[in-house]
């Protein structure tokens, strides 16, 4: 026993910090308290009718008359008694209060992925800090989307099964694929899953392709033979939620049609309308590396403060507090701090600028052929993001893949970049350790183009922001016209005030362009003193590492904070 623990003594001290993390991001939970998500009252507002029968009876009905006047119950709340995930999603909410549940799995399940890479523990602990504090994460947990954020937790350790896999640890690999995608279905967000088996289609066609290659068929062949063994008992264990929603999909508005104008284009999914109604501004992808580029969500907060532009433009106005009229216009024409292509947004994609420079730096020296993977994936998934205003490569999907067409928001494939980014990330800094492959000027230089290129961006953005991006919405005009209206056709004071709503929307914007340059040059010089032997390797990983929370938490609290 003594000998366990010294052996794994480093993974059992980073699942404890983890614990503590979790806590101290969350420490109101300590008090009793829970955030206040929109989602989650809905649900339960939704499921009273089956709570109050369930209490009386011991059993939930199968039936409800709260909503839509009668549907099946089994959409809004079932209990699957025989279904083992069933217990599993339980046992972790039994154990631990909600969301520090979530964060945990997001920090466990990575961190089996990056050791499962062979990257260093410490490292591999940063790298799942990195992913886990992705903005998105925080953010579906402030909505209450708990069962995407739930399935997003179990994509990591899903990854890493099938990378065991198909490396020869069949039954290992095979056991926990089994194990988490039963999880992952259970969670019972299947449009992640969906996203999810994309990205490991991609992969298991990459890795089939170099086994016939380097003529190693028989090892891929045993690996995925016992991915689809677990796949298999993942989908019969889940088969009732499965089966259910199928039945009640095809009477819904993803099904067919009733009503149709041309039964030569008969619907069987989602209007592109409705499914493209979130989608992924192109600019807008840079948030992964400047959060508030586009204004970050779709408030006010900034704009309300007395030093802001359009605070002091519409005090002139109103001659005293401006707040009120700033509200009003919010509502009224949409004058609000974000100007992307959404209808509005709880916030942005941010990845963290140091994970953003290591991404680029992954590109240029990492050499395995995951690289490839990473790279064709994330540009096949924010292509998909873009939705309607990339309709060439959406369309295709839409039209031709099976399912996809069930599915809304669009942008929510970046859930799975958010994985997929912090992986290369960490393999570039692996892959700089090994002595044989790069000289200390090679490694040097490499890192330099990197930082030039994400740093270089962020100072150009801070520097002469409108050079890049207008900061203006698609509905500018029409907001400048009904300014004009409201200002009795005063049109030099109505173009005073919208002009006030840029200059916010820029300050907004330099200021975290200047905070991503800030943290890439400090990453920059931990990396250069680790490359040129001025640092020792484990300093600088507590180093980075604390960086890289500092940098995400910092965003993360604007979205859910205590």
């Amino acid at each position: 026993m003594n000998t366990w623990f010294k052996r794994n003594g480093t993974h059992l001290a980073i699942i404890a910090f983890f614990i503590i993390l979790c806590f101290a991001y969350f420490s109101p939970v300590l008090s009793g308290k829970g955030p206040a998500q929109s989602d989650v009252l809905q649900a339960k507002a939704m499921q009273k009718e089956i709570m109050d029968y369930k209490e009386k009876d011991g059993k939930g009905p199968l039936w409800t008359n709260q909503m839509f006047g009668g549907m099946p119950a089994y959409q809004i709340w079932v209990q699957y008694p025989m279904n083992i995930a069933s217990h599993g999603i339980n046992f972790i909410k039994t154990v631990l209060p909600d969301p520090v549940d979530v964060v945990l799995l997001y920090l466990l399940g990575a961190y089996l992925l990056f050791c499962t890479l062979k990257i260093n523990p410490l490292l591999a602990a940063v790298g799942a800090i990195a992913f886990a504090f992705t903005s998105y994460n925080f953010i579906i947990i402030a909505a209450g989307h708990s069962n995407k954020a739930l399935a997003i937790a179990f994509c990591a350790p899903i990854l890493a099964s099938v990378i065991m896999s198909m490396r020869g640890r069949y039954w290992l690999g095979g056991s926990l694929f089994a194990l988490f995608m039963a999880l992952e279905i259970r969670a019972n967000h299947i449009q992640m899953t969906y996203y999810l088996a994309i990205a490991l289609l991609i992969f298991i066609g990459i890795e089939l392709y170099h086994a016939f290659k380097d003529k190693r068929f028989a090892v891929i062949g045993k690996g995925l033979g016992y991915l689809a063994a677990g796949a298999v008992i993942a989908l019969m264990v889940n088969a009732g939620t499965l089966w259910t929603t199928y039945e009640y999909g095809e009477q819904s508005n993803r099904g067919k049609s009733n009503l149709t104008t041309d039964k030569a284009e008969e619907k069987t999914g989602l209007s592109k309308e409705y499914a493209y109604g979130w989608s992924q501004g192109v600019g807008e992808s840079f948030t992964f590396l400047i959060p508030n580029l586009y204004g970050g969500a779709t408030s006010i907060d900034e704009l309300v403060k007395p030093e802001s532009h359009l605070y002091k433009s519409l005090a002139e106005v109103t001659g005293g507090d401006p707040t009120g009229a700033i509200q009003q216009l919010a509502g009224q024409l949409g004058m609000q701090q974000y100007w992307g292509e959404k209808p509005g947004t709880s916030g942005p994609y941010y990845f963290g600028a140091i994970i953003c420079f290591l991404f680029a730096f992954g590109l240029l020296i990492v050499r395995s052929r995951i690289k490839w993977w990473i790279l064709g994936t994330t540009i096949l998934f924010m292509l998909l993001s873009f939705g309607r205003n990339f309709p060439m490569i959406s369309d295709i999907f839409f039209d031709y893949f099976p399912l996809y067409n069930k599915f809304r928001a669009v942008e929510s494939i970046l859930a799975i970049v958010g994985l997929l980014v912090p992986i290369l990330a960490f393999l570039a800094i692996r892959e700089a350790q090994a002595d044989d492959k790069y000289t200390q000027k090679e490694l040097v230089k490499k890192l330099s183009i990197s930082a030039a290129i994400t740093g270089g961006f962020a100072l150009l953005v801070a520097i002469m922001p409108t050079a890049l991006f207008s900061f203006t919405s698609a509905n500018h005009p029409q907001i400048l016209e009904a300014l004009t209206q409201i200002m009795q056709n005063n049109r030099g004071m109505a173009q005073n005030i919208a002009n006030a709503l840029v200059a916010d929307r820029v300050d907004i914007a330099r200021a975290d362009a200047l905070r991503t340059v800030f943290f890439i040059a400090l990453a920059y010089g931990l990396l250069w003193a680790l490359f040129t032997r001025k640092l020792n390797v484990q300093l600088v990983f507590v180093l980075i590492g604390i960086l890289v929370l500092v940098d995400l938490w910092q965003v993360d609290r604007r979205y859910l904070n205590k």
